[in-house]
């Protein structure tokens, strides 16, 4: 199937039975007529107003037009959202038995908190002890906010992409199909960000390509202190590379970073669940010592 054609099967996507189109339709309609006007495909997707398209990935698209490798572009470019979507899904997986857990926790106590007099009686939540109540389910949800945020933060930052994979990987792509490496090499600073640091480190390696400088002495730069930890996993990377030989290099280093991320991962899903059962019994805790200290204080009637 040609370029025309399969922009027609995204233009007829979601069938006739919906009377507004959708983006994604609007966005096929609107490619065909760009193609109809002899643009370029890639020029399309930067002017296009319905799907907002990286610009990088337009760059991509503009120079597999004319390398004629549009194909195992769009093949790249999918399996790219591939790894994006199970990436989300990973995320999805790991955060439902937490949630679950929490959102019951915090059930439980909304429900002896409103219906706690109708439950054990009058006689048992008195005004000491609702006020007690009180103040330690705010300290309570005070301590589950906390622990929730940090949680939330390291699985993002443990099931984000890695923009580091995607450079490597990318810039692997571009020299597999004709690219120049200095120039694979700067689009992969465009993935990656200029005022990112690794983006710097991309930079400044295209830079050093252009001149004619290997490779290796290319990415490895000197420690100066600035970033010991990537320049350490640079060094790492292309070692291995070094002694692996083959041309390939920017792939491999992609896979050795996907394998490394797989492991913390791996170990990451061992620990989640009883970091958050430990988490819910501290929320738990602190609530009910807040709720039985009017028994042991003596504050009930016949204690």
């Amino acid at each position: 199937m040609n370029l025309p054609s399969a922009l027609k099967v995204i233009q007829q996507a979601e069938g006739s039975y919906k009377k507004r189109k959708t983006a994604l339709q609007r966005t096929g309609q609107y490619l065909l007529e760009i193609l109809d006007f002899g643009c370029d495909f890639s020029y399309g997707l930067v002017i296009c107003p319905f799907i907002r398209f990286p610009k990088a990935y337009a760059n991509l698209i503009g120079f597999a037009e004319k390398s004629g490798n549009l194909e195992s572009c769009l093949s790249y470019l999918k399996e790219k959202y591939e790894r994006n979507q199970r990436n989300r899904e990973q995320l999805a997986e790991a955060s439902v038995y937490p949630l679950f857990v929490i959102v019951l926790a915090v059930i439980l106590v909304f429900l002896l908190f409103v219906f706690g007099e109708k439950i054990l009686g009058s006689e048992v939540i008195t005004e000491g002890v609702r006020e007690n109540l009180f103040s330690g389910s705010l300290s309570a949800f005070g301590i589950l906010v906390i622990f929730c945020f940090f949680a939330i933060w390291m699985i993002q930052r443990l099931f984000r992409n890695n923009n580091l994979y995607e450079a490597f990987l990318a810039a692997g792509f571009l020299t597999k199909s004709g690219m120049c490496m200095a120039d694979a090499v700067g689009f992969a600073a465009e993935i990656l960000g200029p005022e990112t640091k690794e983006g710097l480190l991309f930079e400044e390696a295209r830079e050093k390509l252009s001149w004619g400088i290997s490779l290796k002495d290319s990415f490895v730069r000197k420690d100066d202190g600035s970033d010991k930890r990537l320049n350490s996993q640079m060094n790492k990377a292309f070692c291995y590379v070094e002694f692996s030989g083959g041309n390939e290099a920017f792939e491999k280093v992609a896979a050795w970073i996907d394998s490394r991320d797989s492991v913390f991962r791996k170990y990451f899903f061992k620990l989640i669940e009883p970091a958050f059962i430990l988490g819910t019994g501290v929320f738990l805790m602190v609530f009910l010592l807040n709720l039985v200290m009017p028994f042991l204080n003596g504050n009930l009637p016949g204690f």
